[in-house]
């Protein structure tokens, strides 16, 4: 199946099975009637590195204001915020196993000496740790590159991950696209990194891009394959946009305080393969023309390859978005 099919199929599934549009305008509803009361739950604590807060479209949708704490990119508690109370409940199964972290916690108020021991066990964990999903730690570590505020020590600028109520978070999406065949569920695959980029040739044009990120390359699963996922979640993206909800979910991809527009009439979304840097597999997509999703509606396919350093942290990035992006 070539891209364009790709493209042609998940059409036809969305269009097919259509309940996601009114589904995912209830979800924009709910974001907007929540937002206010998320975000000043989440200012009752705070949470620093090597730990990190998650969120989810459900969790922002519901009447509580609860939060995931992930290290290396794996949940290891949950949070929950009550008439100004926050409490602590531990994964302790999972983090005595993967980390040697061997605190629980079971609604433990957040300032509780017990929940401070929790948090400095993991910031003083060192070295090589097994993680459950080297995939989920990769993502995390890109997510806190991606959204350094600050130019110095930031590897790749103009690229920030989109956040929902200030938070990392994965955008959900009615598909099953990791493997083949391409199909429609409810609860589909989520997308790994929802991003804005400022191009080179046209700073003002802030295009969203959907980062399928793969901690591998490798013959199995190479960049070219890599994309077909990248793709169905892109193309979900432009029809989510191009749907009756399409005015309100541009606004929450856009960052809190970014001027109000109205979704672009010609709208470009990248679809961009991520993964660790290969000289035998780095193929950058630039023979690629945009691929046309519905009128006026197109995706423009990337690389993003990425090396690391000994401690975690990026080394270089590299590929056909760093090329597309305006880097100081």
């Amino acid at each position: 199946m070539n891209y364009i099919e790709i493209v042609r199929k998940v059409n036809d599934l969305l269009t097919n099975n259509n309940e996601w549009e009114a589904r995912f305008a209830k979800y924009a509803d709910q974001i907007k009637k929540n937002e206010r009361f998320y975000v000043e739950a989440a200012k009752k604590f705070r949470v620093n590195p090597p730990l990190y807060r998650y969120t989810s479209v459900s969790k922002v949708s519901g009447k509580n204001a609860s939060f995931d704490i992930r290290f290396r990119g794996q949940s290891v508690a949950s949070v929950l915020v009550e008439h100004g109370n926050v409490k602590i409940s531990a994964k302790y199964a999972n983090n005595k196993s993967y980390f040697g972290v061997d605190i629980q916690l079971d609604k433990a108020d957040w300032k509780d000496q017990k929940a401070s021991e929790f948090r400095t066990a993991f910031k003083n964990l060192k070295g090589g740790v097994n993680v459950k999903s080297p995939e989920r730690y990769a993502e995390n570590i890109l997510l806190a590159e991606f959204g350094k505020k600050e130019r110095k020590n930031k590897q790749l600028c103009n690229i920030q991950p989109v956040e929902l109520c200030n938070d990392f978070f994965q955008m959900p999406t009615p598909l099953t696209a990791s493997k083949s065949p391409i199909g429609y569920t409810k609860i589909g695959g989520g997308i790994d990194i929802l991003a804005r980029i400022k191009r080179k040739n046209n700073p003002t044009d802030v295009r969203l891009c959907v980062l399928e990120l793969k901690d591998e390359n490798n013959a199995k699963e190479p960049p070219q394959i890599a994309m077909n996922q990248a793709i169905a979640y892109a193309t979900f993206i432009a029809r989510l946009l191009r749907s009756q909800s399409g005015k309100q979910w541009f606004k929450i991809f856009r960052p809190k305080d970014a001027e109000v527009v109205p979704v672009p009439k010609t709208l470009k979304i990248g679809a961009v393969v991520v993964m660790p840097f290969c000289k035998e597999r780095n193929e950058n997509f630039e023979n690629f023309e945009k691929i046309k999703v519905a009128e006026n509606t197109f995706l423009k396919l990337y690389s993003l390859y990425y090396q690391l350093n000994e401690d975690g942290s990026v080394k270089e990035f590299t590929g056909s978005l760093v090329d597309d992006i305006a880097n100081p």
